[in-house]
């Protein structure tokens, strides 16, 4: 049996803007005699993994702090002759400053010749990471644990020690059992899981991996904790917050201090990882005033099945200064400050402690509304963005925190089945955005079976994480497996929010907006297996009807970790000005609607608008309920 590598990470709040904290990966390499397999591309596995872990780390920078852990090298005598076998783990490389000329020493320093002591080998992993800071860890296995029964208990012990601690892991060529064994791990740890058949793969999931470890995580923000009493709740301003529930948790409550008359919006994100099984969470939310009158409510949260999602459920608070708003800064929805109530509704998985990430964002009002555009019509049916060149390529993240950055034009990445990628892209007042996402990329490999059955998704997100279309197709092998898919936002202005239009609402702030791709499957064994897709990006329009706003006063409550702008990625981050795709001064597009009521992605987002303004049409994700203000 074997396994191959393993990173441990884990995230907090960077301790300045200026002074980001450093990320220590581990490489936990497991060398057993399984590892002397042939691969299907050439060579042997122990060979494949040896040149993945070069070329990944010849990729990094070169102030990342790298280690190299390696299990099964020494004893080749079995586990029932040397009891040893299960403790056969050596640190080959202490995690420090990268150095590549040790790293490629160290790598070459062992032979595969022993057992699989995976759980053993995570214990002794947490000790080379040490106790803080963020920490990642990415197993990439062969074979399963053969020392003990089961490693995940293991893993869900040790990813219950720290807060900032991520596990990842890769199959290489595994069986059934191996796959749901680290699956598992991959799921305690809140990391991904990818399944590798042959040494290319294995070398784009472990870039994959260490290239996210060095973003934000996909939960991250100044911790935070909430209480039960709301007179006593923490004081939270504009930026981003972590909290973390207990399974017997009935309510939790945050006071967000604002300037009177701005509008705000605070979103709840949730990374449902299934840890190889079932997970249902679910929240109610409600915005209320200091004396408990209800400014807006809001309801959803997230199914999953052997997969990670990813559940925003989002509310909000209208300022004065809309066109459509009567009320005055007597309201004490728009002039006093607010509290939070966070309730999970439903909570069933096999760990004890949710843990949420809060985004609070409040603007200034517009002084110029009456000179802005009208609120835009809906989007309309999505037109195809034509592929440009060059095709550059991004590595997506897997939450709003860690988004890739793309621009507009054509990108390739690489999606495991069971995963949804998440990617940012700017946009300004006058503009839309179009996207669309070829699943798999035209002429790559990739034969599925005849009754294998896909999902692949699209789904937009505004800059308040609110879901704003959704599309989802099925496909069967037999059909090819292949699927190309369309979204588009409607122009982005800022009196979109007088809109009773949910997916015109939304659209009313320039910023970052969001692009989830995923990939779900019939079969829950296909999951982790990688498909390569491309993204086609279009921003069509010129910068016009910029709001002029009031000059906001400095914020009384402490700062919090504040939302990334940007992702660094191998490519987009040297992406000029020049948008090849888009079609500046193209018409509004017509039809018959593309306003986020077709399916359940499964990026999903759960959205509650204005209190003021006329009610919002809400479809798609998995909103179960909404209450308006109550008077």
């Amino acid at each position: 049996m074997a396994s191959t590598a393993l990173i441990l990470a884990a995230a907090s709040a960077p301790a300045s803007a200026d002074e980001p904290e450093k990320t220590k990966i581990l490489f936990l390499l497991d060398v057993s005699g399984s590892m002397n397999e042939k691969v299907s591309s050439g060579g042997t596995k122990l060979a494949a993994a040896k040149q993945a872990v070069k070329s990944v780390a010849g990729s990094l920078p070169d102030n990342a702090e790298v280690g190299l852990r390696v299990y099964g090298s020494k004893i080749s005598e079995p586990k029932e002759k040397n009891p040893k076998a299960c403790r056969d783990t050596d640190l080959v490389l202490p995690v420090g400053p990268l150095d590549r000329g040790k790293l490629d020493t160290a790598v070459g320093s062992f032979k595969a010749v022993g057992e699989t002591p995976i759980a053993y080998s995570l214990t002794k992993s947490i000790g080379d990471l040490g106790s803080s800071g963020k920490r990642v860890l990415v197993l990439v296995s062969d074979g399963e644990e053969n020392c003990v029964k089961d490693p995940c208990p293991t893993a869900k012990k040790l990813a219950g020690s720290g807060v900032d601690l991520q596990f990842n892991a890769v199959g290489f060529d595994v069986n059934a059992k191996a796959r749901k064994q680290l699956k598992c791990i991959a799921g305690a740890g809140n990391g991904s899981y990818y399944d590798a058949d042959r040494s290319g793969d294995l070398t784009d999931s472990l870039q994959k991996i260490t290239t996210r470890a060095l973003r934000p995580f996909q939960l991250s923000g100044t911790p935070v904790k909430g209480t039960d009493d709301p007179s006593s709740a923490p004081a939270i301003a504009d930026g981003q917050y972590t909290d973390r529930f207990a399974k017997s948790v009935q309510e939790r409550y945050y006071r967000i201090d604002r300037q009177p008359g701005h509008p705000v919006s605070v979103s709840l994100a949730d990374v449902n990882h299934a840890a190889g099984g079932y997970r249902m969470t679910s929240y109610n939310l409600e915005l209320q005033t200091a004396d408990g009158q209800t400014c807006d409510s809001a309801r959803g949260g997230s199914t999953s099945l052997g997969s990670a999602k990813v559940a925003t459920t989002v509310v909000g608070a209208p300022a004065t200064g809309s066109a459509a708003s009567s009320s005055g800064t007597d309201d004490p929805c728009v002039a006093e400050p607010l509290v939070l109530k966070v309730q999970p509704s439903q909570f069933v998985e096999q760990q004890p402690v949710l843990r949420i990430e809060l985004r609070v964002s409040s603007t200034p009002p517009a002084t110029n509304v009456t000179e802005l555009p009208e609120p835009a019509g809906p989007a309309g049916t999505a037109r195809t963005v034509k592929a440009a060149k060059p095709v550059r390529h991004v590595v997506g993240g897997t939450s709003f925190v860690d988004a890739g950055s793309l621009q507009a034009g054509t990108w390739d990445d690489t999606i495991a089945v069971g995963e949804t990628l998440m990617y940012r892209v700017p946009v300004k007042y006058g503009q839309r955005l179009r996207v669309t996402a070829d699943l798999p990329k035209r002429g790559t490999d990739w034969s599925p079976g005849d009754t294998d059955g896909f999902y692949p998704g699209l789904t937009l997100f505004g800059p308040d994480r609110a879901e704003l279309t959704s599309k989802e197709v099925s496909v069967t092998g037999a059909g090819g497996g292949d699927a190309r898919l369309s979204a588009v936002t409607t122009q982005v202005r800022y009196r979109n929010r007088e809109s009773a239009d949910r997916s015109v609402r939304w659209t009313s702030q320039a910023g970052d907006y969001y692009i989830g791709v995923s990939l779900g499957a019939l079969q829950p064994e296909l999951t982790g297996r990688l498909m390569h897709i491309r993204l086609s990006v279009a921003v069509d329009g010129a910068e016009s009807g910029v709001p002029q706003l009031t000059a906001a006063s400095a914020s009384a409550s402490p700062s919090a970790g504040s939302t990334p702008s940007t992702s660094s990625t191998s490519a987009g981050t040297a992406a000029t000005d020049a948008t090849p795709g888009s079609n500046a001064g193209d018409p509004a597009d017509t039809g018959d609607g593309n306003t986020g009521n077709d399916h359940t992605g499964l990026v999903v987002g759960v959205v509650v608008g204005g209190l003021v303004l006329a009610a919002a049409c809400v479809g798609g994700g998995i909103l179960i309920g909404r209450s308006r203000r109550r008077s």
